[in-house]
Formats: structure tokens, C-alpha cells, sequence
């Protein structure tokens, strides 16, 4: 593997605190490694790939949408730009929606009142503990690949640039069977706890 990497700065910045050699790293540089990123370049403008991000990922925020409000999982928000999408605090329920011209989400409260209606000023939320992860565990079941993100049971979605839209829809169907299938099961373990239907 071969990695590139770049910075960005004004020139004031470059001038007064920068000196050669202060960026490098192993492979900087090496032949093979910026060929295959040039090549990369040229692939995702030939392609489309950036065209596809954004109406994928618009895809992808409304199927999320549409799945926590159809089947009333709670989430507090679906945020992302193009095909890195969150669905952020998995377990709290908090009015939302998508304009999906802009592909930005919002609520009608503030994130500090979010926090602060859904525990407090310190950012806690009132989430069942390790519920995004029984959820990624569930999808890994049925073949989609998720991850966690952060501390307030957050689940992650980066599909590739070039994803499909008929990968996005079975991604989002086994998202909701995972999600069901979780939520089932611990509707069930809580009656058997309580000794009653609640």
C-alpha cells in the first residue's frame, strides 16, 4: 500500500512556520503511489463518482429517514455529505427531517437543545447502552458493514464513491431488518424482565 497525502496553508503560514522536511512520511513521493492516485483522480471525475456521491448519499439519508420514522426506531438525527452518513444518537427520538435539494439535515431544535432536552447540558443522551452496536453486529449478519462512531450510540455508513443505486436500497432493506430485529429482541427480553407486555 502506498500513501499520499497533502497540506494546505496560506502563505503567511508556509512562510513564517513551516521549513523544509516538515511534512514527510515513508512512501512520500514514491512513483508507483502518486500514479495510482492520479489515476484515482482521473477515474472519479471520468466516472462521475462525486455526481454519484451526492445523489447516493441523498438516497441514502432519505431511506434512513424513511425507515426510523416507518418503523418509529429512534434516532435523534441522519446527518452526511455525500455518502458519509450518520444516523446519530440511535435510541432517542427527536423530530426530524431532509431537504433534499440542499442534502442538509435539520431539526427543529438547536444540537445544544437536543443535548440538553435529551440529557442535559453535558451531552449525555438517554440511549440504551450498546444499542448501535447490536445493531452493526445484526446488518454483519445479513452481509452490510457498518460501524460505530463516537459516544452517543452513533452508527456510521461510507459505501464506495461508485455504489449503486440498487446497492443503496438493499443496504438500507437489510438496515431495517437488522434494526427490527434488534429492537424485537429487546422488546422481548424486557417483558420477560418485567413479567408483563409494556
Amino acid at each position: 500500500m502506498y500513501t499520499d497525502g497533502c497540506t494546505l496553508m496560506d502563505a503567511h503560514i508556509h512562510t513564517h512556520n513551516t521549513s523544509p522536511h516538515t511534512q514527510g512520511g515513508t512512501y512520500g513521493a514514491n512513483a508507483l503511489g502518486c500514479a495510482a492516485a492520479a489515476a484515482t483522480i482521473d477515474a472519479i471525475k471520468e466516472d462521475g463518482m462525486l455526481e454519484n456521491a451526492h445523489a447516493r448519499g441523498l438516497q441514502l439519508m432519505q431511506g434512513l429517514l424513511d425507515i426510523t420514522n416507518a418503523h418509529d426506531f429512534p434516532v435523534i438525527d441522519i446527518r452526511g455529505k455525500g455518502l458519509m452518513v450518520w444516523v446519530w444518537g440511535f435510541g432517542v427520538k427527536c423530530p426530524m427531517n431532509i431537504d433534499a435539494h440542499t442534502e442538509h439535515q435539520h431539526t427543529p431544535h438547536t444540537n445544544t437543545q437536543c443535548s440538553v432536552e435529551f440529557g442535559g447540558p453535558d451531552g449525555e443522551l438517554d440511549a440504551p447502552y450498546g444499542i448501535a452496536t447490536e445493531v452493526v453486529k445484526a446488518a454483519r449478519k445479513h452481509g452490510l458493514i457498518l460501524m460505530t462512531a463516537g459516544a452517543r450510540e452513533t452508527i456510521r455508513f461510507l459505501p464506495p464513491l461508485n455504489v449503486s443505486a440498487a446497492e443503496v436500497e438493499e443496504g438500507l432493506n437489510k438496515f431495517a431488518t437488522a434494526c427490527q430485529e434488534v429492537f424485537d429482541e429487546r422488546m422481548i427480553n424486557r417483558k420477560i424482565v418485567h413479567g408483563k407486555h409494556v
